[in-house]
């Protein structure tokens, strides 16, 4: 008898505490976020395709465009990773609002991204240009909850080492808004070496060379699908490793190579 009624006195506890701490979740929000978190609120760069499980520390895109072998990896990683892009189920879709830089997100919402934007060629039903030897690489900014980007407001503002072309893409958006740039999370991608930028190519960014800021914060809703970038390889070199950084731009951003914050890099050959 004495047992009985210590277990259940254990147990009365337990559940007590397990009430009161249930009552301190929240179902979109972590108790730790950003600075108090381990993710903290400098985020990274993230890619796709994925190389397969038993080469996950490999970064390198290897295809050859005739043989379909040695590309259907890569064509399949994309189509699943894009697969939740093209269905909105309806526990999510009540939360979902189309947005646009003068049409900002809806309270308690996310905004929409129609992966239409992502070009003709960077399709599944296209094989995301692999089988041509134009390959295509999704770029996407990782998932920090609560964290926003501070984004530049005038020209004045871009930092002296951002490149040539990107600020001459940015100064040709801005001079639609009155000199202001668009308020973007703005990202470059370049061969890490000269060598890397002769064998590249020229290189396309659809829908834009960065992630509208009206995405952002992430904050666990419902239906929330990652801002994408479809980069596109117009002409690399064949039979040659390029290697390729791609970094991303905005005040609160820190390109920290030794931790992979704000920047990916990646190699690609195409045989």
């Amino acid at each position: 008898m004495f047992y009985f009624f210590f277990y259940g006195v254990l147990i009365a506890i337990f559940a007590l505490l397990m009430g009161i701490l249930q009552q301190t979740l929240n179902d979109f929000y972590p108790t730790f976020m950003l600075d108090s978190s381990a993710i903290g609120t400098n985020p990274g760069l993230g890619f796709r395709p994925m190389p397969p499980y038993n080469e996950t520390e490999s970064t390198l895109i290897h295809f050859a465009p005739p043989y379909r072998y040695t590309w259907e990896h890569w064509v399949e990683d994309l189509t699943t990773y894009l697969d939740p892009y093209e269905k909105t189920d309806e526990s999510s879709g009540e939360y979902v609002s189309q947005c646009s830089f003068g049409r900002p997100r809806e309270p308690n919402k996310v905004c929409f991204f129609d992966i239409k934007t992502l070009g003709t060629i960077c399709t599944k039903e296209n094989f995301f240009g692999y089988d041509r030897g134009y390959p295509c690489i999704l770029l996407k900014l990782n998932r920090i909850i609560g964290w926003k980007p501070e984004v530049y407001e005038s020209m004045d503002e871009l930092p002296h080492d951002m490149p040539k072309d990107l600020r001459e893409r940015i100064q040709k958006e801005a001079n639609k808004h009155g000199n202001t740039p668009p308020a973007m999370v703005w990202v470059s991608c370049s061969g890490v070496t000269a060598a890397d930028v002769e064998n590249m190519g020229a290189l396309e960014y659809a829908p834009y060379p960065g992630f509208p800021a009206y995405f952002f914060p992430y904050e666990s809703t419902p239906g929330f699908r990652s801002p994408l970038i479809a980069l596109r390889f117009t002409g690399p070199e064949a039979g040659v490793v390029i290697s390729v950084e791609c970094r991303a731009w905005a005040k609160n951003i820190i390109q920290d190579r030794a931790n992979r914050r704000g920047f990916i890099r990646f190699e690609l050959l195409r045989d």
